[in-house]
């Protein structure tokens, strides 16, 4: 195995990738260099333990399509063929030849699943591979779930739809707000988006990030706040508004740590 990588401006220099976090473009720079002649690897996990790198690093990465998992545990680096021109006599083909049958190399020369092996969901059948990109659609039994507002009226529904169903500005928003494709998380953002309404969901989005917070559930109950006090989508009342200085500090904060606390 060759002991020299490139690396191709062509997929580093874009938007996309350089929006993702340093610790998440550091982890794909060592990949990057320790994959082998076909850009394969079986030790990632080391890999995001010698670099202090996290799961939500590899998780956006997987998201953007920049690498390939299998549920072998190996990934491969999908633009491997872009970065990389190996000559034949100094090639060493990829130990991982289960994983390499089930990829097609695209026009473009980036790897792609080949027909019939890719899976619509965050669930594997043997020997296929994730994307992350799509939700499967989940189908349960049971009533709706209601939750109740303090005030008349002010009930929010959350209805238990399938398939599930996310905008891309919406998805796109809370890849970047929190880098986490758990199936839960895009659960719960679906019924969000279905009970609130796009535009608030990305704006109850932008407060969070504003004040710190990068958990779905402040999100959520930023949401429930509007709802409860009459949001209507159009207009909020000024007190409402984080800049002018008259908005609820503990808004998100579930009904349990609000106890205890007196405004003064």
């Amino acid at each position: 195995m060759a002991e020299r990588r490139m690396m191709a401006k062509s997929v580093i220099d874009t938007d996309a990738f350089m929006e993702m976090p340093m610790s998440t473009q550091c982890l794909y720079f060592h990949l990057l260099l320790r994959a082998d002649d076909e850009g394969f690897l079986k030790n990632a996990r080391l890999i995001m333990r010698m670099t202090g790198c996290k799961d939500d690093d590899m998780k956006l990465l997987i998201a953007k399509q920049y690498v390939i998992p299998f549920d072998t545990g190996v990934i491969v680096i999908r633009h491997w063929k872009i970065h990389n021109y190996i000559q034949k006599d100094r090639f060493t083909p990829t130990s991982c030849s289960t994983e390499r049958k089930l990829l097609d190399v695209q026009k473009d020369k980036s790897y792609a699943p080949a027909d019939g092996c890719i899976q619509d969901g965050y669930t594997l059948d043997t020997s296929c591979i994730h994307d992350v990109s799509k939700v499967l659609p989940q189908v349960r039994l049971g009533k709706d779930r209601v939750r109740l507002g303090q005030r008349e009226n002010s009930t929010v529904t959350y209805k238990e739809s399938s398939p599930l169903k996310i905008s891309e500005e919406v998805k796109n928003a809370f890849l970047s707000f929190s880098g986490s494709t758990n199936l839960n998380d895009m659960k719960l953002l679906s019924e969000l988006e279905e009970a609130h309404g796009k535009d608030r969901v990305l704006e109850a989005i932008g407060v969070a990030e504003k004040r710190g917070s990068r958990r779905l559930s402040y999100v959520k109950g930023i949401l429930q706040n509007w709802a409860r006090d009459g949001y209507d989508g159009e207009k909020k009342p000024t007190e409402w508004k984080p800049d002018s200085g008259h908005f609820d500090p503990m808004e998100g904060l579930p009904d349990d740590m609000r106890k205890g606390w007196k405004m003064v």
